[in-house]
């Protein structure tokens, strides 16, 4: 079987357990049922039993969709069977805190008072199934050595300015607002505040922008500058083929001995800094980048 048949079987397997807790709960389920609850508990909204299934099987269709986002060389990785996981996860969640709050009431208006510790489990589901779904793409997909390529130097002359940018933008943190239209359904009253949060994480998101300079390196999501790195603080720069998993995933990543900022697989600008620490940023031209980094670093030296 391909990755891409492993991908739909695996989407499968998660409606399949997905549905579970309603076949259960079914026939002590109203119709229509509490799918919306305001912020003192008490539901306000109703959907069709016929409908619910639906919901959890859309869930899994827009993980199956945004899995196009998260190839190498037409292949799915990891991270597209997280996505999948975690909708799944999301989903069953979701179900179960369904027919929990509506098994064995006559109407809907008299299903159980929602709290936020159903919320809080909701997104544990979600977490749980990514993790999964992560661990099982791994199997199919294991990671890649992160390449270092080479390791040029640009002659910087002494008094020179000199200049470089490079960008990279994303599509995927659209999708963070999907989340936006569940936080609405959960938690309308203060929902709109989420949003907001997530409307200008997603903006920051969708661009990356590095620039070399006299200075050193600064970097910018979403146009917004969110880190400068002096070049006294640096001690040399290469271009990279990264690998998401190997740096912590998607985002900005912090992990004990390095940290990046990855909106993309592939090319990418690394920089070692005196302390032993490296940062990287998925950007183009990454080597050109690199080299006049090393250029600058070089001529500090020289100039003492």
């Amino acid at each position: 079987m391909s990755k891409w048949g492993r991908l739909l079987a695996w989407a499968g397997l998660m409606v399949v357990i997905g549905l579970i807790p309603l076949a259960i709960g079914w026939g002590d389920l109203p119709d229509p049922v509490a799918t919306h609850w305001g912020l003192g508990g008490a539901p306000d909204g109703s959907t069709s039993l016929a409908f619910v299934p639906l919901i959890h099987v859309g869930l899994v269709a827009l993980g199956l969709l945004t899995t196009s986002l998260f190839r190498v060389e037409g292949e799915p990785t990891a991270e597209a069977f997280a996505m999948l996981g975690l909708m799944g996860g999301l989903g069953l969640a979701l179900n179960i805190t369904l027919v929990q709050l509506n098994r064995g009431v006559e109407v809907w208006t008299e299903a159980g008072e929602f709290s936020f510790w159903y919320l809080g489990a909701v997104l544990v589901g979600a977490f749980v199934g990514g993790a999964i779904g992560f661990s099982v793409g791994r199997h199919w997909h294991p990671v890649r050595e992160t390449k270092a390529g080479a390791v040029p130097v640009v002659d910087v002359a002494i008094g020179e300015r000199v200049s470089w940018v490079g960008r990279a933008t994303a599509k995927w943190p659209l999708f963070m607002l999907g989340g936006v239209a569940i936080i609405f359904v959960l938690i309308p009253e203060t929902g709109r505040w989420i949003a907001i949060l997530l409307l200008i994480l997603t903006v920051m998101f969708l661009q990356v922008e590095a620039n070399v300079n006299n200075d050193g390196l600064r970097i910018r999501l979403g146009g917004i500058p969110v880190k400068k790195y002096p070049l006294s603080t640096i001690k040399s720069a290469q271009a990279i083929d990264l690998e998401p998993a190997a740096w912590g995933g998607w985002g900005w990543r912090i992990v004990p001995d390095r940290s990046a900022i990855v909106l993309r697989r592939g090319e990418a600008l690394e920089v070692v800094f005196l302390s032993g620490r490296r940062f990287a940023v998925t950007v183009d031209d990454a080597a050109t980048g690199a080299a006049l980094l090393n250029g600058l670093v070089a001529r500090s030296v020289r100039e003492g």
